[in-house]
């Protein structure tokens, strides 16, 4: 299980480079740029828009 924990933790490394650079990289191409940036952050981050208190 050790090794499969290490392969993953490498491969998401990897993956969170890649898509650093992507965003870097096409940021003026909005068709290119949306292909970096995951789908379950932005649902996430949305969310927690939705949810912030009101000011008091």
């Amino acid at each position: 299980m050790i090794i499969g924990d290490q392969s993953f933790t490498y491969l998401k490394q990897a993956l969170d480079e890649n898509r650093g650079c992507g965003k870097y990289v096409f940021w003026r191409n909005p068709d290119r740029f949306k292909g970096y940036i995951s789908d379950y952050w932005r649902a996430t981050n949305a969310a927690k828009e939705k949810e912030t208190p009101a000011e008091t």
